[in-house]
């Protein structure tokens, strides 16, 4: 009796409350006068929106609990809530990015992300990259910056009061792709960045103590072709799956997928898709996952396509569910909060492309062309924003907020529980992976699988007490279990 009252008591300790302001992606900020509502639902096209600026590819945002935009940045400036200048708003974004600023745009695709400050409900971070080097006949980054904007400031306008302080320093990076991914904790941030012709990526912890130094990871295979163009990569709405795109524009070009661990920032299973142009006819220059993550997207100016992330040839899986008949070239490609995709068009346009149904297979995922309409003089003009996934909550037994907050799932099942000596894990979709973790959050084991649908965990070395089993499945699906150990 002593030991189960033992555990129950584990239990009521990790229980908290866990409050925060609550932020929203449901009003996104396209371009010139124009965005895309989806505070009722499915988007809908705004053609009178106050923005008087074009919003591009380093397009971002941060939204409070109504939608109202209480920020939003091209990566060159920062403007407010009332749609103007913010005060002290004009960021130092490298003398090359510096060239742009008259036409308001930055050429780094999702070269800036808005975050909330897990340490200060009334503070945004923006990170940013700028243009500084010349390099292999193209412009690169050197440096991340990021700046700090009191919501309250100028009015409640909002106002930036600390810009262009620099994490990263003289060295040279992809041109954007500059990804805020929520922690497992359901609080804290990552922030993502790679390295130029290289398989290094700098990972940047933020927390309620601030903006952490960055860390270093290789993993995967560097591209290394002369002219290592990067287009528009992405983050799965789960925060656990990244895909970055290289080519160089005459010949070759190059898929990276990489999974990572929100709890300890860790990127693992990297798998790299390689295509030439002269053999496979493919350039994709932006990428997106269904909502699943079992697909990923990608686009170029003529066609859509898709890949099955679950096929045994991932790269033999392709296959064209869109192709563009008008007179505007597609552009980038985002997750809606509504759960489907929306293609924006490049350059400018007058229509904005949906996927209705983006985790189906084929054709059968519904691509819809000129599914958005906006009228006259305003269009769209490429900026589909990166956008973070502000609301996600915790799903890692990691930091404070302890493990009662695990959202277990009974698609993974655990017996006998409580156990003693072993545990059998099943899961009808197989299991890929497996990691146990304590009460703590400390990561005791990993285990990598080949899509077993049962796997027997010995448990003879572990002391009594609640532990977390996280597995991944087959179909990318990550759920969590809580183990008692007698």
């Amino acid at each position: 009796m002593r030991k189960y009252f033992f555990i129950f008591i584990l239990f009521l300790s990790y229980a908290q409350v866990f409050s925060q302001p609550v932020y929203s992606d449901k009003y996104w900020k396209i371009g010139k006068r124009v965005a895309i509502d989806f505070r009722n639902g499915n988007g809908v096209a705004v053609s009178n929106d106050n923005c008087g600026q074009p919003l591009y590819l380093s397009n971002t945002f941060v939204g409070d609990r109504n939608s109202k935009v209480l920020a939003y940045s091209e990566g060159l400036y920062v403007l407010n809530n009332k749609d103007s200048l913010m005060l002290n708003g004009v960021i130092n974004n490298g003398t090359i990015s510096n060239t742009y600023s008259p036409q308001g745009y930055n050429p780094c695709f999702k070269g800036a992300v808005m975050i909330p400050n897990p340490g200060d409900s009334n503070q945004i971070y923006m990170f940013y990259c700028n243009l500084e080097w010349t390099i292999d006949g193209g412009y690169f980054p050197e440096k991340l910056y990021y700046l700090t904007i009191d919501k309250n400031g100028d009015g409640g306008r909002g106002s930036v009061i600390m810009k262009d302080s620099a994490i990263i320093k003289n060295d040279t990076l992809t041109v954007g792709d500059v990804f805020a991914l929520k922690h497992g904790n359901g609080k804290d941030w990552w922030i993502i960045c790679r390295k130029y012709k290289t398989n290094a990526y700098y990972i940047t912890l933020v927390d309620s103590t601030g903006v952490h130094a960055p860390k270093k990871q290789n993993i995967g295979t560097p591209f290394t072709h002369l002219y290592a163009n990067n287009g528009q990569g992405n983050v799965s709405i789960h925060d656990n799956k990244l895909a970055f795109i290289n080519y160089d524009g005459v010949q070759f070009s190059q898929i990276d997928l990489v999974d990572f661990d929100r709890c300890t920032g860790t990127l693992y299973n990297s798998v790299t898709i390689k295509f030439t142009y002269s053999i496979d006819s493919l350039n994709i220059p932006a990428l997106c996952f269904s909502p699943s993550g079992r697909f990923l997207y990608g686009g170029n100016v003529n066609d859509i396509y898709q890949l099955d992330l679950l096929a045994s040839n991932i790269k033999s899986s392709i296959q064209i569910i869109g192709h563009n008949t008008g007179n505007y070239m597609f552009g980038m490609i985002n997750n809606g909060p509504d759960g489907k995709i929306y293609v924006t068009p490049w350059g400018s346009g007058d229509h904005v492309h949906v996927i209705n149904n983006p985790d189906s297979l084929g054709t059968k995922c519904n691509f819809q062309f000129n599914a958005l309409y906006y009228p006259c003089c305003n269009y769209p003009s490429g900026g589909a924003p990166n956008v973070a996934h502000f609301n996600l909550g915790p799903v890692a037994p990691c930091g404070d907020n302890g493990v009662a907050n695990i959202e277990t799932n009974n698609k993974l099942q655990l017996a006998p529980n409580p156990a003693s000596n072993y545990t059998q894990l099943s899961c009808e979709e197989g299991i890929k992976s497996i990691q146990l973790f304590n009460s703590n959050g400390t990561l005791l084991k990993s285990y990598l699988l080949h899509s077993e649908n049962t796997y027997t965990l010995n448990l003879q070395q572990y002391t009594s007490g609640l532990y977390i089993i996280k597995a991944q499945s087959t179909q990318w699906h990550v759920y969590y279990q809580k183990l008692v150990v007698e």
